[in-house]
């Protein structure tokens, strides 16, 4: 993934990138921030990391997990995604 973000995004804008979703995913891990569900009944949400790039993730409670599914373009509809 890193070298196609070198080849279509520069590193200045990688490096923002890494930056924004390594702050989110600390306030995640931290507990003081959720994101959106996908679904209504759904353990998979989704959080902007910058306005073209979610993260689309599933809490596990019971594991006391959060497990990391996929980047998504926000230009994309979701519902072709299956992240089940």
């Amino acid at each position: 993934m890193i070298e196609y973000l070198k080849k279509e995004w520069g590193q200045k804008t990688i490096n923002g990138f890494i930056d924004k979703t390594e702050a989110n995913l600390l306030l995640l891990q931290q507990g003081t921030m959720t994101g959106v569900r996908l679904q209504k009944d759904t353990s998979i949400h989704r959080i902007l990391i910058t306005k073209h790039n979610y993260l689309i993730y599933r809490i596990r409670p019971r594991k006391s997990e959060i497990e990391l599914l996929a980047f998504w373009d926000t230009r994309q509809d979701p519902k072709k995604a299956n992240f089940d």
